[in-house]
């Protein structure tokens, strides 16, 4: 629901107004006008949209559309996930989180895309958004939360997030559109697809989980996508390549192979804690026994203590 102008709350027009008086926007001025702004969640109830199809990755509304910039709101129930993607012709713009959110950030650089980060940003955060931010974000804890979302563009007077990049990493594909970043697009929201980067281990890794995840949410037991995606998990041949990849950080320079080792922990413990829990519910045939000879090697003390549920891994960045 976009409303008019007059009929928004005093905050959100301050901040609209702020935004029409800016003469240069850059994601860091886009930033602190969000930090600055006198916003809180009440101001967004309106376009709160928690009970949103389970097909999509999270609810999605326009508070305001001004042309060259788009006020949006988005709803995060618990589970709620983005794919992994880019923000179309956006220049500049930022998200101001209103309940903690998971955060991953990936690089994409000579035809490869690395995990840059992946961490929980805590309530009230404000992320800059550039044109070339590759990220993604959903509510991987118990309470449900909104996020307000500032994108512009100098170059258009519409459609500035239309033509963004979902990053399909099990298909090797992206595709574009111009609606919700949603996992498993139906093929009438995909304006076209293209040839997509080749994934790190951790990275490829990381879009299964979420990707399993929100098609079990959505559908039930794994059948289709989903149990494409779970046999590539239970394949052995999968953590073959997975410790082989693990193994060969240690030609990488000491700080740069610390931090990716980091990021491969935190995407094996998701993996194995995904794969007990939807065992947990019958949803899958794997004991938990076979799932630590299935994660055997060099990988096996990370689905042990995702099994003993080892606290989590202090966020790193690249």
């Amino acid at each position: 629901m976009t409303m008019d102008r007059e009929n928004l709350s005093k905050n959100i027009r301050c901040l609209i107004e702020a935004v029409e008086a800016c003469e240069e926007l850059t994601p860091a001025r886009t930033r602190q006008l969000l930090q600055e702004a006198t916003l809180s969640a009440d101001d967004l109830q309106p376009w709160a949209d928690y009970d949103h199809p389970k097909a999509d990755s999270y609810g999605r509304k326009m508070l305001f559309d001004g042309g060259c910039f788009e006020l949006m709101v988005m709803s995060w129930a618990p589970g709620d996930m983005s794919a992994i993607h880019d923000h179309g012709f956006t220049q500049w713009g930022a998200v101001r989180l209103f309940g903690d959110a998971e955060h991953a950030m990936f690089r994409v650089q000579d035809g490869t895309m690395r995990t840059i980060e992946r961490a929980v940003y805590p309530e009230g955060s404000v992320v800059p958004v550039n044109h070339d931010m590759v990220h993604q974000m959903g509510n991987t804890g118990e309470t449900p939360f909104m996020s307000l979302h500032l994108y512009g563009c100098y170059e258009r007077q519409s459609d500035v997030t239309a033509d963004a990049r979902l990053y399909e990493l099990d298909r090797g594909e992206v595709c574009r559109t111009s609606g919700g970043v949603f996992f498993d697009l139906p093929a009438d929201a995909v304006l076209r697809s293209e040839a997509g980067p080749t994934p790190d281990f951790p990275t490829w890794l990381r879009h299964q989980v979420e990707l399993l995840r929100r098609l079990t949410h959505a559908h039930g037991k794994p059948s289709g996508r989903a149990a494409d995606v779970l046999e590539q998990l239970t394949d052995v041949a999968t953590w073959e390549r997975g410790r082989a990849a693990f193994a060969a950080l240690d030609k990488l320079q000491p700080g740069v192979a610390e931090r990716r080792r980091q990021h491969f922990i935190q995407e094996m413990r998701a993996a194995a804690e995904l794969l007990v829990s939807l065992r947990s519910r019958d949803l899958i045939d794997l004991d938990t026994a076979g799932l630590e000879d299935l994660l055997a090697g060099e990988a096996a003390h990370f689905a042990t203590a995702a099994l003993e549920a080892m606290p989590q891994t202090a966020p790193v960045t690249a």
